[in-house]
């Protein structure tokens, strides 16, 4: 059964980007990407993307980080009022707050799982070019950096056409790398980590 197209000020902001969500359960188009921004840089809550609660107003826990309007986008700004009625742009999400800060607790959680797997994995391999940097995928506005503790290559990297090997690596060389809108896919499975998650737990 196809879902109705929801409308979301997401979609006129600057601050707006997104990646593959290899997490997703399947029971939702919207939950195939993994949308986040400066605000909410953990996920957009859902009252926003794609429930339509208009961000130019205050949320819970954005920050003060607020709508930024993204140049072009005049008209998809003007579908998004006109499709919105105005009491579901300004409705109280208090209590969708709070369900967004327990779906985020989980999420953490089970990233802090996979962190410690990592600080804890005997060997760690990374693909990587023939020069042997890094072999990085750019997936929307993030990019991937495969990581596999088990010594099985993730089948997304192909060889030879993604990346000429993979080879062993330490933390303190995942560590190295630019960490703005990089996420490490482990074990070929979900949750994308954000490398900022992994340098928290390396000493410096």
């Amino acid at each position: 059964m196809l879902e109705i197209k929801r409308w979301s000020i997401c979609e006129s902001c600057a601050h707006l980007k997104f990646t593959e969500n290899p997490d997703h359960d399947g029971k939702s188009v919207y939950a195939v990407r993994f949308r986040y921004c400066q605000a909410f840089p953990g996920g957009i809550p859902e009252d926003i993307y794609p429930g339509g609660y208009d961000h130019r107003l205050p949320y819970p826990g954005d920050g003060g980080v607020r709508f930024l309007f993204k140049e072009g986008a005049e008209q998809t700004l003007r579908i998004y009022e006109r499709r919105v009625p105005e009491g579901e742009r300004t409705r109280d999400v208090t209590e969708g707050a709070r369900e967004h800060v327990r779906r985020r607790g989980e999420l953490l959680e089970r990233r802090r799982a996979v962190v410690q797997r990592l600080v804890g994995a005997s060997r760690l391999e990374i693909p990587v070019h023939e020069d042997g940097q890094p072999a990085l995928y750019e997936v929307g506005d993030a990019r991937w950096i495969g990581v596999t503790t088990t010594g099985r290559p993730i089948p997304g990297w192909r060889i030879p056409e993604d990346c000429a090997r993979w080879e062993p690596a330490t933390l303190e060389r995942l560590a190295a790398l630019p960490a703005e809108d990089l996420f490490l896919y482990v074990d070929d499975q979900g949750p994308l980590v954000p490398l900022r998650d992994l340098l928290h737990v390396i000493p410096e």
